[in-house]
């Protein structure tokens, strides 16, 4: 076990090919301080992506402007990115949410924007898993299941049973689904 310390603040991780990550990391304005400082997002709080090794050094970096784009979908943002998943040929699926839209957007490692999809709710968590992309809708309170073969398209949707809260993590495996928020404990859901 080995541990690497940084200045920076990271608030999601996911594993990408050849033993890289994605971390989604929240920058503050300079007068604030130490990394776990409680951050105010209406004052200058951005997010960026940036891909970094195992030491922690940073490979590439992808800005707050860049992820937002196409532009129509506004700018700038009220809230940091919210959750990212990595699919199996690298590239990135975050969760954005701007001053009058939410949707989740599909970044490659070369730099582009694959695409976009507006899923007219908020998105939170995402979490990819045997060929589908799975977001936790919070205001409909929902998991929408969407398959990336053949192009984007919502394949279904499923309501977590007495579940109340905002899903800002989602983690899904073989006959598991995991929602975490900012509460003290977890739900585990059995997939049927």
């Amino acid at each position: 076990m080995s541990e690497t310390v940084t200045d920076k603040a990271y608030y999601d991780i996911s594993r990408l090919p050849d033993s890289a990550f994605a971390v989604i990391c929240h920058s503050r304005p300079s007068s604030a301080f130490k990394k776990r400082a409680n951050f105010d997002w209406s004052r200058g709080v951005t997010s960026h992506i940036d891909i970094i090794n195992v030491d922690g050094n940073v490979l590439k970096h992808f800005s707050e402007s860049f992820l937002c784009e196409p532009t129509e979908f506004g700018d700038p943002f009220i809230m940091p990115l919210k959750s990212m998943c990595c699919l199996p040929n690298g590239t990135i699926v975050v969760s954005i949410e701007t001053k009058t839209n939410s949707f989740i957007s599909c970044i490659k490692q070369n730099g582009r924007v694959k695409w976009t999809y507006n899923l007219n709710d908020t998105s939170e968590g995402v979490s990819f898993y045997d060929g589908k992309i799975y977001v936790f809708l919070r205001e409909s309170q929902v998991v929408c299941v969407l398959s990336i073969e053949g192009g984007l398209k919502p394949t279904s949707t499923f309501k977590l049973p007495h579940y109340i809260g905002d899903g800002s993590s989602l983690i899904v495996s073989r006959n598991r689904l995991t929602v975490i928020d900012k509460s003290s404990s977890m739900k585990l859901y059995k997939i049927q």
